[in-house]
């Protein structure tokens, strides 16, 4: 989590897979500091359990794929992206 911070102050996303389970911390707290920035980026909870993957749309997640499921990322992407403005 603290190297993601460090580069949401460096770049902007168009979208975020965001795992539940990190090693410094839970996805789950990242998420108001994603939806907290200028151009807020899709976030998608990418969680191999269905407990992480609901703490996660709790917190403002938009979007699922399951990590068992992630030969759906593409169609997931395409239906929750929207392109960022200019700089």
């Amino acid at each position: 989590m603290a190297a993601a911070k460090v580069a949401l102050t460096e770049k902007r996303f168009d979208a975020v897979l965001l795992d539940y389970d990190l090693e410094d911390g839970k996805g789950a707290s990242l998420i108001p500091t994603l939806l907290a920035l200028p151009a807020p980026p899709a976030v998608i909870a990418t969680s191999s359990h269905d407990r992480g993957n609901q703490a996660l749309v709790t917190a403002g997640a938009g979007a699922v794929c399951s990590k068992m499921r992630f030969a759906e990322i593409e169609t997931i992407l395409s239906r929750v992206v929207r392109p960022l403005p200019p700089d």
